[in-house]
């Protein structure tokens, strides 16, 4: 006789309805199926920052007035991962010195980036932002991140001979780039600068089609 297939166990209602975590960006996550309706892809920013510039203090900042949340996920990948309030993902990689490595590494793990932000410790050492610098210029040649905002956040402005935003502008030759970068002047410490910081990377609101049905019903004075 034919032998027949084990039957599978049908999926409990938690395996059905809790994903499993994970920092891949735009990747469909095991427990849950795929929506008939493709929706957008939310936007993700990149920190990045050499030991001691001060992301963890920002990012404690921005937890404790609820823009990311408190846990993180993706260490075991090189990188740690929390979800910001517009439903995107905050990425911060760490012990990456290698900038070619770097961008693959950005390539691979943080689908769609809206913003770069290069944390620099704006009270370091010449030889420090002299390696900030070729790190800038080097993850701005990637073709895949032509697109992006970039921020330079000179952190640590609190500090005791910090320079600047304009003096770091020139320390980091970013005019020479031949790609827009803003400074924004920073203390993760103080909360200073940082709320300018973290609207300045927050993606534009998609726009609602039902409300842009009512907005023009509004003007042609009719009731949609």
């Amino acid at each position: 006789a034919m032998a027949t297939a084990p039957a599978k166990s049908a999926a409990t209602p938690a395996q059905r309805d809790t994903p499993f975590v994970t920092p891949m960006a735009g990747r469909q996550t095991p427990g849950r199926r795929a929506s008939k309706t493709r929706k957008q892809e939310p936007a993700n920013v990149v920190l990045i920052g050499q030991p001691g510039a001060g992301r963890r203090t920002l990012l404690r900042r921005w937890q404790k007035e609820r823009k990311v949340d408190d846990w993180s996920v993706g260490r075991s990948l090189g990188l740690s991962v929390k979800k910001t309030r517009w439903g995107g993902s905050m990425f911060c990689p760490f012990g990456m010195d290698n900038p070619k490595e770097l961008r693959q590494h950005m390539k691979d793990l943080c689908g769609k980036v809206f913003a770069i932000v290069f944390v620099v410790d704006s009270a370091g050492s010449w030889s420090t932002l002299g390696s900030e610098a070729v790190l800038i210029e080097a993850v701005l040649k990637e073709q895949a991140f032509k697109d992006c905002h970039v921020v330079v956040a000179a952190n640590k402005q609190d500090f005791a001979g910090a320079l600047p935003g304009h003096e770091m502008r020139t320390h980091l030759k970013l005019d020479s780039l031949g790609k827009k970068v803003d400074v924004i002047e920073t203390s993760g410490q103080t909360g200073f600068g940082t709320r300018r910081l973290f609207e300045h990377i927050t993606p534009p609101a998609p726009l609602d089609p039902r409300s842009a049905v009512r907005s023009a019903a509004s003007r042609n004075g009719r009731r949609p």
